[in-house]
């Protein structure tokens, strides 16, 4: 075969001319080898893909859905809540039950309860008539009913002067019994005011007598003052005990 340029003899399976150098049949034969490598292309005839390109995209992790995010968070939040509850429950026990002098609440409770209760004292004393007056006097049967003012002095725990209307009813056996309201101007426990109380008792046929002071109600700095208390005594004098208390 000679070359198609410059008609020189070609040797066998010569790719060029040794002469001109150009390319020859054997050349050309070559490029159309099926055992070289080809390139296919894709169906929809896009470029060829580059050797050095990766042909499987990473996938993208999907994002939690936000609903069960939202849930852990707020359970998180709870969780920590709770346990900072606990620490501060712990610590303020802690310091209650631990500090030296410090209070039980039970402790606490019941003392004051017991502060809370009203105060009870005795007064003890005595007191002498100093004049009466008979305002009413009427027959009914064989027994006498007289209505008096009567005026006292107080002394003892019980200080000031008072003043007692009196119903006392005589039997025929010259025995009585009586009731009455008493106003009294007077001190008790350093405390200056008026003090009002009901009475009642019996008088024997020989002039001594017994009763029941009640209703006890004090006023102006004695307002809070109730008490009850009893009496004894004869003909213009008596000597009393009564249990006192203050209202808190």
């Amino acid at each position: 075969m000679n070359c198609s340029s410059c008609n020189t003899e070609l040797p066998q399976g010569a790719s060029h001319c040794p002469r001109c150098g150009a390319a020859t049949p054997s050349f050309y034969a070559s490029l159309s080898n099926p055992d070289d490598p080809t390139v296919v292309s894709g169906s929809n005839n896009d470029a060829s893909t580059s050797p050095y390109q990766s042909l499987d995209t990473p996938s993208t992790i999907p994002s939690p859905p936000p609903g069960k995010q939202t849930k852990n968070r707020t359970g998180m939040i709870i969780t920590g809540v709770v346990l900072v509850l606990l620490i501060i429950g712990g610590v303020l026990a802690w310091r209650v039950y631990s500090t030296p002098g410090q209070l039980s609440p039970s402790t606490v409770s019941s003392t004051n309860t017991t502060q809370a209760a009203p105060q009870h004292f005795p007064a003890r004393g005595s007191a002498k008539q100093i004049n009466y007056t008979t305002t009413h006097t009427q027959q009914e049967g064989s027994n006498k009913i007289d209505n008096l003012t009567q005026h006292w002095t107080i002394s003892g725990d019980i200080v000031g002067s008072f003043t007692a209307e009196e119903v006392v009813t005589t039997y025929q056996d010259k025995t009585a019994s009586f009731t009455g309201k008493v106003t009294c101007i007077c001190t008790v426990a350093n405390k200056a005011g008026t003090i009002f109380w009901s009475v009642k008792g019996t008088q024997k046929a020989d002039g001594n007598f017994q009763g029941q002071f009640f209703d006890v109600l004090g006023a102006g700095d004695l307002a809070k003052l109730h008490g009850q208390g009893t009496f004894q005594g004869q003909k213009n004098d008596f000597t009393y005990t009564m249990d006192l208390y203050f209202d808190l």
